[in-house]
This record gives C-alpha cells, structure tokens and sequence, in this order.
C-alpha cells in the first residue's frame, strides 16, 4: 500500500510540528514549502518540497509556490476511473490532506500597514488550497486551524476519519476563507469605492460565547461580534461575575451601553427587558 500524503505549507506554525510527527507515525508523507518545509526538518522530519515535486521552482519571490496542476490535480482528483488514469498518465499523486492557514490580512490591517505590505498578505496559494480541499471532501482532508490539529490525529489514531469528518472540517475551511474574503473586500471597497452605499455589502461575524438561552428560554442562543465594529463595543466587554449570559442580557447591555456613549460626562443607563 502506497503511503498517505500531506501538503503542509502554513503561516501560523503552532502546533504543525506536533502534527506532523504524528501524521509521519500514522505513514504520511510530507510535501511542504518554504518556512514551513525548514521548520519541520529542524524539528527531524523528512519532508519534500513542493518544488522537487512538481519540478517548478517557486518564482516571484515565493509569490507562487503551490500553483501547479500536480499539486491541485493531486487535491481535485476524484475516484472517478477517467480522473485515475489522467492523474497516473501525468504523474501526479493523490493527496490525502492538506493543511494550511493564510497570511495575517487582518492583522496587518489592524497596524496601519502601508498599503504594500497589505497587498503582500492577500493570501492567493493558501486560499487557492482551502477552497479545493474543501470542495473535494470525499476525497481528502483539509485542516484549516490549528485549533483542529489535535481532533484530527485522535481520529485519525481511531481509524474514523470519514466523510462525515471531512465535511465538519470543509465546512469550517469555507467558512474561514468566506471571512478571509470579507475582510479584503470591506478594506477595498472602503480605500477604493467611491460609491457611499455599494451594490454588495459583506460582513462577517465571530462567535464570543454560547448564551443560557435565546429570546425565550425554550430557544438556544449564541453571542457574534461584527469585525467591522470599533473597540468601544459590547462585544469587547468583559462579564465580571454572575451566571451565563441570556439574549436578553445581551441585549440590555449593549443598547446601555450605546446609550452612555451618546454623552461626554459621566452618566449611567439602567435598563431591564429592553
């Protein structure tokens, strides 16, 4: 049997070594790129680089690394019999995972960023990666964070890594790339539209925590900030005391909140049920 084989190649390297030294026990073999690829061998793995793979050097400043149809060939193939015999005519191997995360667009927004180093941190070859992985769920996996690397060696050591897996972890790759995409085109459309009410507005949310209960107790409920919201926002508040949050409790204290922040002095708002 032919060894499994992961494209590892990440910009928020925590945790990717562990990772892999439990995928290398679990029989794959590495492909990786750059600083990922260097690393993974200091940290004793053998890994190939991408480049060695397809034959391609990276080119323009490692601007294009993984773009090449024997690594997304290797993603996107299915077990359809034509794709099999086209895949095995070129020379390409099919994957079985890909893990990788994207460079830092919103942080280096959030610095004041020159608008050259921002456009280097649209992430293009990692993005390009995600979406393909996760559009062929059937066929491989693809780790998006790496709050996941963990759960997926577990179920990887039980032998159950199937479809129904694989598609929990596309899910939250799409999910991920869609809040990617977001954030870049809310950043455009601010520095470059000169309309004041574009035709397509996006916006994207990111659960804070799980609430007691929704608007009424027999519902279930959960709390999202807006990234496109300021600092001064009950999203950034922190509960000192007392038991879970309810929707309800949410509620009041952000239109308290709003309410003080219309006045310059010192002034309190008390408010119950709205």
């Amino acid at each position: 049997m032919s060894k499994k084989i992961a494209l590892v190649s990440v910009f928020n390297k925590e945790g990717v070594v562990d990772l892999v030294n439990g995928l290398v026990k679990h029989d794959f073999e590495i492909l990786s790129t750059g600083g990922t690829a260097k690393l993974l061998r200091k940290g004793g793995i053998d890994v190939i680089d991408v480049s060695d793979y397809t034959g391609q050097e990276e080119i323009l400043g490692g601007r294009v690394k993984t773009l090449h149809p024997k690594v997304f060939g290797g993603i996107l193939a299915t077990d359809d019999k034509k794709h099999q015999e086209e895949i095995e005519e070129l020379g390409i191997k099919k994957l079985d995972l890909v893990v990788v995360n994207l460079y830092p667009f919103e942080e280096t927004i959030g610095k004041g960023s020159k608008l050259k180093e921002i456009l280097e941190n649209i992430d293009i070859g990692g993005h390009s990666l995600m979406r393909a992985a996760a559009k062929n769920f059937n066929e491989i996996s693809v780790l998006s964070d790496p709050e996941d690397y963990a759960s997926y060696l577990e179920v990887l050591e039980e032998d159950k890594v199937d479809d129904d897996f694989r598609a929990d972890l596309a899910a939250k790759a799409f999910m991920v790339a869609a809040r990617y995409d977001t954030i870049i085109s809310r950043f455009f459309a601010g520095e470059f539209l000169s309309e004041t009410f574009p035709e397509i507005y996006n916006s994207s949310f990111k659960k804070i925590q799980d609430l007691r209960y929704g608007e009424n107790p027999h519902q279930q409920g959960a709390f999202y900030r807006s990234y496109f919201v300021g600092e001064a926002c009950v999203g950034n508040s922190k509960q000192i005391q007392g038991k879970q949050l309810s929707y309800n409790n949410i509620l009041d204290a952000n239109d308290a909140f709003e309410l003080v922040k219309e006045f310059k002095e010192p002034v309190a708002a008390v408010i119950k049920h709205t």
